[in-house]
C-alpha cells in the first residue's frame, strides 16, 4: 500500500496557490488533517455546521478565489459534493473519503440513543471502528486524538446526525461535479465500499482509489 501525500486528481490541474479546502466528518474537526501533506493551499474548516457552506463560499469571495479544490472526509465529503454541484464553475476538483450514498434513518437513530445513553462510551466504540486494526486505532490515539481540542458536545453530535441524515449523494448531483475523486477503505465498516463502487459505476467521469485500511485511512492523513 502506497503512501499518499496529496489526492492525485488534484495533482494533475492546477498551480500551488490554489487552495484546497479540507472538509473534516462527523466526531473530527481540523486536526484530521494536521499532517496532510499538500504543495497547495489548504484552508480548512475546522468544524462542520450548518453554515460550512456558506463560510466556503465567504471564503471564496473575500479572497477572489477563481477556483478551489475540496477534499471532504466522511460528512465532510457529503458538504463537499452539495457545493460543488451548485458552484461547479467554482471548483476545480473535488476528493471525497470515506462517503457513502446515504447514512439511513435507522442507523441515525441508534447512535442518537448511544449518545444519550454514554456520549463518551460511544465516541470510544465510533473511533474504534473507523479502524481495521488495533495498531491503527492506537496510533489515531497517540497522534490525533491526543492534539489539545475541546470535547464535543452531545447536543452538536446529534445536531450534526441529524443534519448528516438530510444528505444524499445521488448519481444526478454527482454527474454536476468536475474532477471527481473517491478514496476509500476497503475495510470499511461505517461506509461499505460497496455503495461508493456504486456511486463510481453510475458516475462516469469518477475514479475511485482503495486503501487497504477502514474508515480513516491514516495511510492519507499521515498520522
Amino acid at each position: 500500500m502506497s503512501v499518499i501525500k496529496y489526492p492525485t486528481m488534484i495533482s494533475s490541474l492546477s498551480n500551488k496557490k490554489t487552495p484546497l479546502i479540507l472538509l473534516p466528518g462527523w466526531g473530527t474537526n481540523s486536526t484530521l488533517f494536521s499532517n496532510l501533506q499538500t504543495p497547495y493551499k489548504p484552508v480548512q474548516i475546522h468544524q462542520l455546521s450548518r453554515s460550512t457552506l456558506d463560510e466556503i463560499s465567504h471564503y471564496i469571495q473575500k479572497e477572489k478565489c477563481l477556483k478551489v479544490h475540496l477534499l471532504g472526509f466522511s460528512m465532510g465529503g457529503f458538504l463537499a459534493a452539495q457545493f460543488a454541484a451548485t458552484h461547479p464553475h467554482l471548483v476545480e476538483s473535488v476528493t471525497l473519503i470515506g462517503v457513502r450514498k446515504n447514512y439511513p434513518d435507522k442507523e441515525i437513530s441508534m447512535v442518537k440513543g448511544y449518545l444519550n445513553r454514554s456520549k463518551e462510551a460511544y465516541m470510544n466504540t465510533f473511533y474504534r471502528a473507523c479502524f481495521n486494526t488495533e495498531t491503527g486505532y492506537l496510533k489515531f490515539k497517540k497522534t490525533l486524538l491526543s492534539q489539545p481540542q475541546p470535547p464535543f458536545k452531545r447536543d452538536y453530535l446529534i445536531e450534526m446526525l441529524t443534519y448528516l441524515g438530510e444528505l444524499t449523494l445521488a448519481p444526478e448531483l454527482l454527474k454536476k461535479i468536475p474532477h471527481l475523486h473517491f478514496i476509500h477503505g476497503l475495510h470499511d465498516t461505517i461506509a461499505p465500499l460497496s455503495e461508493v463502487e456504486a456511486l463510481v459505476n453510475a458516475t462516469p467521469h469518477a475514479t475511485l482509489e482503495i486503501l487497504k485500511e477502514g474508515h480513516i485511512p491514516l495511510s492519507f492523513f499521515k498520522a
